[in-house]
């Protein structure tokens, strides 16, 4: 192959790939964005405010990082998230070039045109991807470049140079921390480069750059993983009092299935969804699968014998891991996809073995057309189901809280997360606990709950643990409250909630810590048995609110709540319960909510004489109260704001318990 064509080739591929994706790309033009990728989006306007993916213990910022200049030049739009995802899907057709290149020369045409025309998942990935995937395949392909030219050098005699010795380490760190699906790639690259280092003197030593790069650059992983070990999450491989492999031995039964995909004989309408799939007819996905598989065993032969086992052993231990994770089924073929370019490039090689140079692109069109095949009834059935039911759209929703004037919102994954990165966060929406890794942090829960006007956002059908909207009017009910309902398309709103009670509350009642109004004062309780606080004065109470001190230990976390209003009987007005937490909804700050932590509770009274308060915890462990709030029955119907009492002592409790 002339020079020339050398330097056209990869530019070549590059247009196919751009033509192949642009009747997708223009689909995704006109969908919102879900609530992962809205996430990465929100990280790039605050590139440096997390070391994982918000909410979730494990992922690192680099996606983010890579977004920012997308987000800071088209501003908080799905466009901005698009246009990344398309450029790293095609930063993957020149890694393919690059890689098929050095296994094999005039491979790399070949082999970036498997990847230009790929099997529809991989289509898929270029536009509507869950996030971390493309940033770790692009790592992975640069990762799997330069160890493949380090081995080649080891083979000939050569060490690498320190400064690609680092590079390897630091381009493995970067992919174990940004997902964990990258650790049979990294196993099978540290293989191959210890089995080449021995055939150099001092080649082991050279490598110990990379060692010392790598541990260095996934250390906001590890690190993070011997402090928190739900970090380590996604290695599940046994749900409780279930046998060790159970789960694996089922996937490995079905694994034909996620393979077949892999191969592109049948691709989800959106990532890892197992009821609408668009598939080929089992005789031509069967051709297909067979013409890859001739084709990568083939490219076998006829590579490099170091950088040929480089590349066979990651398909093989991507393969041979996948039915261990716990999240791995027959549908989830993004851990796949690590193969993916690796086959590429083997099927390129072969291509070159079988026909030469010359002719080999012209032997991968049948299966790049193949391909297609899938690709095509992707983007029909795009086209049918329209943009919402592919990324269910927040713009009703959003539409409807800012011509209400709402700026803060408790809302589901998806929709929280999508309201307040297309708002630019001027609106403001949060999980009311988090519904993926239940009690580790969220970014913006805080911010909403401190907000008396907050609304409530049910979408049925793409919410994960909320309510329905009926059962919510039920709750809400319930607890002797009221809202206004607006439809937002599907979604129902709720907002200008009335409470049971109002903000202000009687001074002067209860004399010591908990009664002082300073919440940095507060009372300790061994826990071991009933605790009662008696007013100085009967008080006609409306409601109730127990608040936590800025440090722990907080209120209990399973307790009873009894007052009396004589002093020597007790009646039960609310009981807390670690596994009612997420069912039973309280009044707090104004609105209702899910009450996770034991920073606070709250009950409705009915106007009662209230003489003395006794709280009874269930188990035997410290807790502490620093303040006991009883609400005036003149203010019941007063509108809570930022300068009320009530609502200032809550925002000043969460303000000293986060900082």
């Amino acid at each position: 192959m002339t020079a020339k064509r050398l330097r056209l080739a990869p530019l070549l591929a590059l247009l196919v790939a751009a033509i192949v994706r642009a009747a997708l790309w223009a689909e995704v033009a006109r969908m919102s964005v879900d609530g992962d990728t809205a996430i990465i989006g929100l990280m790039a306007r605050h590139p440096w405010s997390s070391t994982t993916m918000w909410g979730q213990p494990y992922g690192s910022p680099v996606e983010a990082w890579l977004a920012a200049p997308f987000v800071a030049v088209l501003g908080p739009s799905p466009a901005a998230l698009r246009v990344l995802y398309a450029l790293l899907s095609l930063v993957l057709v020149v890694l393919a070039y690059r890689l098929a290149e050095m296994a094999r020369a005039g491979a790399g045409l070949p082999a970036a045109l498997l990847v230009a025309c790929p099997p529809a998942y991989a289509l898929l990935l270029s536009a509507v991807p869950p996030p971390l995937y493309p940033t770790t395949l692009v790592l992975l392909g640069l990762l799997l470049g330069s160890t493949a030219e380090a081995v080649l050098g080891l083979d000939v005699g050569l060490s690498p140079s320190r400064g690609r010795a680092i590079l390897i380490g630091v381009l493995a760190g970067l992919a174990l921390w940004t997902h964990l699906m990258s650790l049979a790639t990294l196993a099978m690259v540290a293989v191959a480069l210890a089995v080449a280092a021995r055939r150099v003197t001092g080649g082991t030593r050279r490598l110990a750059w990379s060692v010392a790069s790598f541990a260095l650059a996934s250390a906001p992983w590890w690190m993070g993983a011997l402090h928190d070990r739900s970090a380590l999450a996604v290695l599940g491989v046994a749900h409780e009092g279930q046998p060790m492999l159970a789960h694996a031995a089922a996937v490995a039964r079905r694994i034909q299935e996620p393979v077949s995909g892999l191969f592109g004989a049948w691709c989800p309408l959106s990532a890892d969804e197992g009821e609408r799939v668009v598939r080929l007819p089992a005789t031509v996905a069967a051709v297909m699968a067979a013409l890859w598989v001739a084709a990568a065993v083939s490219g076998l032969r006829a590579t490099h014998r170091t950088v040929a086992a480089l590349l066979a052993g990651t398909i093989v231990l991507t393969l041979a891991a996948y039915p261990f994770p716990l999240r791995s089924d027959e549908h989830t073929l993004r851990f796949l996809t690590p193969a993916l370019l690796p086959l590429a490039v083997l099927a390129g090689v072969g291509a070159v073995g079988l026909a030469g140079p010359a002719r080999a692109p012209l032997l991968v069109v049948p299966l790049c057309v193949l391909q297609l095949w899938t690709g095509f009834g992707l983007w029909r059935s795009w086209r049918r189901a329209g943009p919402a039911a592919i990324v269910p759209d927040c713009a009703p929703v959003l539409d409807a809280l800012v011509r209400h004037g709402v700026a803060r919102a408790y809302a589901s994954y998806h929709t929280a997360y999508c309201l307040a990165y297309t708002s630019g966060e001027s609106v403001i929406a949060s999980p009311p606990w988090n519904e993926r890794f239940f009690g580790h942090p969220l970014p913006y829960l805080d911010t909403v709950r401190s907000d008396p006007r907050a609304a409530w956002v049910l979408f049925p059908g793409v919410d994960f643990e909320l309510p329905a909207p009926r059962t919510f009017e039920g709750k809400l009910a319930g607890i002797g409250g009221r809202a206004t309902r607006l439809d937002a398309g599907p979604a129902r709103v709720y907002v200008d909630f009335i409470p049971p009670f109002g903000p202000a509350v009687e001074s002067g009642v209860l004399a010591g810590p908990a009664g002082d109004g300073d919440l940095r004062t507060r009372v300790v309780e061994p826990g071991t048995g009933a605790s009662t606080f008696v007013l100085d004065r009967p008080v006609a109470a409306a409601g109730l609110t127990l608040l936590a001190g800025p440090t722990d230990p907080g209120l209990p976390p399973a307790m009873d709540l009894e007052v009396s209003s004589d002093g020597s009987s007790f009646e039960r007005i609310g009981r807390r319960r670690p596994s009612r937490q997420t069912v039973d909804l309280a009044w707090m700050n104004g609105h209702p909510q899910f009450l996770t932590d034991g920073l606070a509770f709250a009950v409705p009274l009915d106007g009662r004489t209230v003489v003395a308060v006794r709280i009874t915890p269930a188990d035997p462990q410290p807790w502490a109260i620093a303040e006991m709030l009883l609400h005036a029955v003149t203010s019941s119907r007063e509108p809570w704001t930022t300068s009320s009492d009530a609502s200032r002592l809550y925002r000043e409790l969460i303000s000293l318990r986060h900082r």
